[in-house]
Parts: C-alpha cells; structure tokens; sequence
C-alpha cells in the first residue's frame, strides 16, 4: 500500500504537538500507510470513540504557552501514542511507533483485552488484515505493522523495555 486517506481522523491524532507545529501536513509522511488503515477500519469495525492522541483537543483554546506546556505534562494528555520522533524520550528507541509503524489506541466502551479477543479470534478480517502484532497486558491497545515471518499475529508481553519477537 502506498498511500491511504484516513476518514475518522486528523493528522494531530496520530502525531505529538512538536512534530505538528514543525512539519504541519507533511508529517503524514512519517505515518505508514498500512498503520492508518488499520486505525480507521478499527474504529468502523468497533463502531466506538477511538482515540490515539489527545494533546490537540485538550489544548486547541489556550493561548498561553506555559499553559498548554502544563497540560501536555499531565498523565491524562496523550501526545506520543502514535508516532515518536527520535528526540522523544519516551519509549524504547527502536520501538516501531518511531517508525510510524506502531500505535496505542484506546475504544469507548470497550477493553483493550476485548479488541485483542476479537481481533485475534478474526485475523483475516480485511479490517485486521495488515496487523502483525498485539502487546497482551495492558489497558490500552498497542498494535503495529511491522514486517514479520509470522504467518500469524504475533502477542508480545507488555513491559517498560522493548520486548523481543518469538
């Protein structure tokens, strides 16, 4: 896939402030196509509020910088759920949202666990098609695009280091 044009979201969702404000649209280019399709089919599939990033909507009517910097600090503002520059301190630095492959993404209503369930329980759904791996363990989804030899999705455990592929 070369290209893809999300439909339920915009270009801050999946991107953090800084990357934003310096690039403005041609920050899609460090968003993997395969991963924006997944996210958007996701969101059809489970017919629910998806959310990847947060920081846009929490700070859009402030004015004061000081103020938008406080709120992009609390633990409830999500800036680096999708893509992570490589000047990010968050996350390891190999992990493959530096890569625009990888996400972490929240449903209304519905548990991380439960989409894990489902998606693994329909892997050759066309909405699920280009996953190739889950993070088990955690309240949030985390999924990526990358390449692998698997045949399968791939469930890796959720830890604060990187993890390692079976």
């Amino acid at each position: 896939m070369k290209a893809y044009q999300v439909k339920n979201f915009k270009l801050y969702d999946f991107v953090p402030r800084d990357v934003y404000r310096q690039r403005g649209s041609k920050a899609w280019q460090f968003l993997d196509p395969r991963l924006l399709y997944t996210v958007d089919k996701l969101h059809d599939y489970f017919g629910t509020h998806t959310t990847v990033n947060n920081w846009f909507d929490k700070t859009r009517c402030i004015q004061s910088e000081s103020d938008i910097e406080k709120i992009l600090q609390q633990p409830d503002t999500y800036q680096y759920r999708g893509f992570r520059p490589p000047w990010s301190k968050v996350g390891p630095s190999l992990c493959q949202q530096r890569f625009g492959r990888g996400a972490e993404v929240e449903f209304d209503g519905i548990s991380a666990e439960d989409v894990r369930k489902e998606i693994l329980a329909n892997q050759d759904h066309d909405s699920f098609r280009y996953i190739t791996v889950l993070e088990e363990g955690s309240d949030i989804l985390y999924l990526d695009v990358r390449q692998t030899s698997a045949s399968e999705v791939l469930v890796v455990k959720s830890t604060l280091k990187e993890f390692t592929l079976p």
